[in-house]
Parts: C-alpha cells; structure tokens; sequence
C-alpha cells in the first residue's frame, strides 16, 4: 500500500510592486494595485500550489498565471482553481514564477524556488493473514530516481487497531523484515511504518510509506481459508 505521509518543506514568497502618482508638491507613493502572491508545498515530485491571495485592487484580473520552470507551458488559473496540483517527471531544482496583471496593464509577479527529490518509498501491499504464521513485510519496490542509493530502512509498528497484543519485527533496519503475527481475541489491524533515507554525508533526504497488516484468530470464520 502506497500512502504518502511525509511532510515537507512550504515555500511561499510574495512580489509587492508600488507605483507613483504625480501631485501638485510631488510624489504620492500608494499602496501596491495588483499583488502576485503563492505558496507551494511540495511532496516528493508532487506539488501543491496556492495563488488565491493573488489580487488586483482597482481592477479584474486578466492574466493570473503560473510558469512551473521546467519548459511547460504556464497554467493558466484565471481558467480553473487557484489551487493546483503539478508532478514533475523528475527530481530537481525549480524555480516556479506566477504572473498577475489587471485589464488596466498593471503587473506583478513572484518567484521561488522549489527542490523535488526522487525518494519514492513504497512499503508494500496491505495484508490478512492468519495468528501464528511468519509475515514478511516488503520495502524492495522502494527507490530513488536519482540514482542513489537507499542506505537505511526503519520499520516500527503505528497502532493498533483495536488495542490487542503487539510483536517484535526481525530485522527491521532491512527492506524485508518478518514479525511472527500475534493472537488476539478479534481480528487486529497493525499499521506499520517504513522509513526509508539516503544520506552521502553531504545531503540526507527521508519519507515514509505506511502497510496494514490484519491479523484474524484461527477459528474465525474469516480466516478459514488463509494459509497458515
């Protein structure tokens, strides 16, 4: 099961431009008329772009759109939602610019940029199996798409759903630990945790993916047929 629980890095960055009215005595600076305004969460080679506080204050907006750096062509957002998702076709280094200008010529616009890694951590498909028998969890489809390779891997058990008895994972800094499941009253639901890191002693970069392994009593009706 592949599930995406990272949290990562917000980028947000604002572009504020002012302009100058002339007056009897000099120069008026007023507040700034149209305002680019983003942020951006990036998760992996996915990411989520926020534009709505993009304005034009005497004003419609006529162009509100956004330059995702890697020769695409710009989104248009006066066209579809403010917030966007974008996925990169690989990792890097990004420097996305959105653009904001009104039906009087006025303009601003906003730059940041973004670093996407390739760390893609996969721990496996969910499982039932019956109490007793040897369950080998799976991290080998884990991978980074740079290249390097991963050179740590951590399981550790979540929760338990309901509360029941727990269990020790055998060789849990491995991409293919075991765990003997436990017995439990009911059927039990295990949520466990793969952590999986590079680190070339210049960079270290770490994600996570989450397996649910369900555990069914022998007798139960619904176990029957699981081998043991």
């Amino acid at each position: 099961m592949f599930k995406k629980i990272k949290t990562t890095t917000s980028l947000t960055t604002l572009a504020s431009f002012t302009y100058l009215l002339s007056g009897c005595g000099g120069s008026l600076v007023e507040e700034d008329d149209v305002v680019a305004n983003f942020s951006v969460t990036c998760e992996q080679l996915a990411c989520n772009v926020d534009a709505r506080t993009s304005i034009s204050r005497s004003d419609t907006l006529s162009v509100l759109n956004c330059e995702m750096g890697d020769d695409s062509m710009p989104i248009d957002l006066l066209s579809q939602e403010t917030i966007f998702d974008y996925t990169y076709a690989a990792p890097g280094s990004y420097e996305i610019t959105c653009n904001a200008e009104n039906s009087d010529g006025k303009s601003a616009s906003a730059t940041t940029t973004v670093v996407v890694d390739g760390l893609l951590v996969n721990a496996g498909p969910d499982q039932t199996v019956n109490e007793g028998i040897t369950v080998t969890l799976d991290g080998s489809q884990s991978e980074d798409t740079t290249g390097n390779e991963i050179n740590r891997y951590k399981w550790e058990l979540v929760n338990t759903t309901p509360a029941g008895a727990g269990f020790t994972i055998i060789n849990s800094t491995s991409a293919n630990p075991t765990f003997v499941a436990p017995s439990n009253p009911v059927s039990t639901t295990f949520r466990i945790r793969l952590r999986a890191s590079i680190d070339d002693g210049v960079s270290f970069s770490e994600t996570s993916d989450v397996v649910d392994i369900t555990v069914i009593p022998v007798g139960d009706g619904g176990g029957s047929d699981l081998p043991q």
